[in-house]
């Protein structure tokens, strides 16, 4: 399993590395603020809609390690395409064929994880996520670095290379298919029987941690004007996030059962909403750093416990489809926060106290659901 979640720590600090880069040089080539916005979102446009397709495809083929392989080192020759072929049109058709290649990527990787560790899947999911929270840290600093020694460009070398190195360490992986299906009990059903309610509430939670996320880094700087703090300290802000994201997606999973956090869970989320909503009302320089901390612990446990949560009510045989429609889901999120953001009142402090009363609200909504219909996960 570390090789798989090495490899995804790896390989995200690779995609994460190339982002300033990709936004420093887009505006300088760009004739407009649309030309930069369509380099980023053509992204998310692939990667948003190709989540239910990849899993289709991965569950037919099931070969997930060799797909991971595959989609990792194509994602190298789109970073030195990167490096190459530096213009709009190009970096817009680069970047969509990146977001097709990451779907399949993180989608077979992350069914990879759930087959080898089946019943340690809470867990393995909780290293799984946290290693992305520190590739998302770790790449923007590499990116300043090497920026430093040599130039803009030169990230979308880190970004190959990084490609590169995963696909090595993923071909190591070896595992046998019988055992695990044995672990995993054959190829039946899901533990938890499919339902219209079973999918929704961990789905809409994955959608709620993907707009919360967006939202924190497009008006991150508002947050910080409204409190009288300087903008410059965003990637303070950012890496709080991710570093207390990361922290409750390791330290929960490993310490408590999943029947603990899926009754620590609303307990958490509440204690922690109303910490934030009160500390709203003050007008101290650290609390939009306490604010988005505080955040970063209910979403980083809210991803863990719904991913799993979703992979228990599909068989073994459909788990990729399972975390292709949850990659998407997260995606649709990200795509909705700034734009659902922008309807919301003008006053940041509301703002901040409406995302998380939705939070608090989903968040119990479907503890108490689990409870009542004796739902919860193994």
């Amino acid at each position: 399993m570390m090789l798989s979640i090495t490899a995804a720590l790896i390989f995200v600090v690779g995609v994460s590395a190339t982002l300033p880069s990709l936004a420093l040089i887009s505006k300088k080539l760009a004739k407009s603020e649309i030309e930069t916005a369509m380099v980023f979102s053509s992204f998310s446009l692939s990667f948003g809609l190709l989540g239910l397709p990849s899993g289709l495809i991965i569950s037919k083929i099931r070969r997930e390690k060799e797909i991971c392989v595959i989609s990792s080192l194509s994602t190298g020759a789109i970073g030195l395409s990167f490096f190459f072929f530096q213009t709009i049109p190009a970096f817009i058709v680069l970047r969509l064929v990146q977001g097709a290649l990451e779907i399949f990527f993180f989608t077979s990787l992350m069914t990879l994880i759930v087959k080898i560790e089946n019943r340690g899947r809470f867990k393995a999911l909780g290293l799984y996520f946290a290693a992305l929270g520190v590739g998302a840290v770790l790449g923007p600093l590499l990116n300043t670095l090497i920026i430093i020694f040599f130039n803009e460009a030169a990230p979308f070398l880190l970004f190959t290379l990084a490609s590169l190195t995963t696909s090595v360490l993923l071909s190591e992986i070896h595992f046998s298919t019988e055992e695990t299906k044995r672990r995993n009990g054959g190829h039946g059903k899901g533990k938890i029987n499919f339902t219209f309610l079973n999918f929704s509430f961990p789905a809409l939670l994955v959608v709620m941690v993907g707009v919360l996320e967006s939202i924190i880094q497009t008006y991150g700087a508002e947050w910080l004007i409204f409190w009288k703090v300087e903008t410059a300290l965003l990637g303070v802000m950012l890496t709080l996030y991710y570093l207390t994201s990361v922290f409750s997606q390791v330290f929960f999973p490993k310490f408590f059962s999943v029947k603990k956090v899926s009754t620590l869970l609303p307990v958490l989320t509440l204690a922690l909403g109303l910490v934030i909503s009160i500390t709203t009302n003050l007008q101290q320089h650290f609390i939009p750093f306490l604010v988005t901390s505080l955040f970063g612990v209910i979403a980083g446990l809210n991803t863990v416990y719904s991913t799993n949560y979703l992979s228990y009510i599909v068989g073994e045989s459909r788990q990729a489809v399972i975390m292709g429609i949850s990659n998407s889901l997260w995606s649709l999120g990200y795509f909705l926060g700034p734009i659902s953001y922008s309807f919301f009142s003008n006053q940041t402090k509301t703002n901040i106290v409406t995302i998380n009363v939705a939070f608090i609200l989903l968040t119990l909504l479907f503890s108490f659901y689990q409870k009542f219909s004796e739902t919860e996960p193994p």
